[in-house]
């Protein structure tokens, strides 16, 4: 769910309604590197980083390359036990070798020096500043913050959804202020590539983000305690691919959604589509005020034919999370995670 993607009419899936916090209608766009090759140079790194705001429904990257290969979206920030500044992803965002370009994990290409980047080992509390997460649209701002847990990634025999605990934790740098305030993408302007398609220019921003909704409260119980949306509730997905789509086609507040069919083992199965890049990204249920009630997963076919969409829940990482141990017995960091409100 991470790759560059293409919008086609259709992409999102069969039974899927949208709906807006305004009327709108999806559009077909592309996306695509500038140029007839891609560009895999870094871009230069500030030695003393400027401030920088986060939230859900960030676009986030997990490489410094002109040509952004890994993206995902942020579906929750907060802070842990210990007062730290964290966001919540979707394990499956963690970097791997690409099989594409890199199939025995160590070539570099041929026309420049460009190498994978690979992130931490699943269900390890990583600790040190190894593994940067960026913000997409502002890379040349460093690093907003560092990958501390990944529950499952994409090597070998952890595809998804064969582990269906699909969440990582990010510690955000000091530099970093938290918003629950979620924005929207900005619009880009467009242009013909080399195949006379027309395709977004990422250079040339026509109207910049705006204010879309607050995400600063838990689907939860009276008592405060996260918990699963009823068969047959509405569930919004928020991913940032989504709704840059949404925006391009000039209905920049609507939302890709559709009904809770199951939450078996804590993932919520639902006709509501996803794109890539949108992994990750926050999702709610429609009319509970947009509290936070899970990320966007994988798509998921079985014998339900609507159902084709997963969601891991925010009850099913939060439960992990607060009672994850390593073998001294510590927590990770994000335990006792608070959904940021202010």
């Amino acid at each position: 769910m991470k790759r560059p993607i293409r919008y086609l009419a259709g992409a999102v899936a069969t039974s899927v309604l949208l709906l807006g916090l305004g009327p709108g209608t999806a559009h077909a766009l592309q996306e695509e590197p500038p140029g007839p090759a891609k560009d895999y140079s870094q871009v230069p790194q500030p030695a003393v980083p400027a401030p920088k705001t986060v939230a859900a429904g960030m676009r986030i990257t997990f490489d410094d390359y002109v040509y952004f290969g890994n993206q995902c979206t942020l579906g929750a920030v907060g802070t842990d036990a210990a007062g730290r500044k964290v966001g919540i992803t979707a394990g499956h965002c963690n970097p791997v070798p690409d099989k594409e370009w890199n199939p025995d994990n160590t070539q570099r290409l041929t026309d420049n020096t460009w190498k994978p980047i690979v992130g931490p080992a699943v269900n390890v509390h990583t600790t040190t500043n190894d593994y940067p997460v960026w913000d997409w649209r502002d890379v040349g701002a460093g690093p907003i913050g560092w990958i501390r847990y990944v529950s499952v990634d994409e090597r070998p025999g952890r595809e998804y959804p064969i582990n269906k605990l699909d969440y990582m934790v990010i510690e955000f740098a000091p530099h970093v202020t938290l918003s629950s305030q979620v924005m929207t993408a900005p619009k880009y302007a467009t242009r013909t590539n080399e195949s006379g398609e027309q395709v977004l220019d990422y250079s040339q921003v026509v109207e910049p983000a705006k204010p879309w909704f607050t995400m600063n409260a838990l689907y939860a119980d009276a008592a405060g305690n996260p918990k699963l949306p009823p068969f047959g509730q509405t569930l919004c997905n928020a991913g940032a691919i989504t709704n840059e789509g949404q925006v391009q086609g000039g209905t920049p507040t609507d939302l890709i959604c559709g009904m809770v069919w199951s939450t078996a083992d804590g993932v919520i199965r639902t006709s509501a589509g996803q794109l890539g890049g949108d992994s990750g990204g926050p999702a709610f249920i429609k009319g509970t005020g947009t509290k936070w009630a899970g990320i966007v997963s994988w798509w998921a076919p079985g014998a339900n034919p609507v159902a084709q969409w997963a969601y891991t829940s925010a009850k099913k990482i939060l439960d992990h999370l607060n009672s994850w141990r390593d073998a001294n017995g510590n927590p990770m960091t994000g335990n006792g995670f608070t959904i940021f409100n202010g």
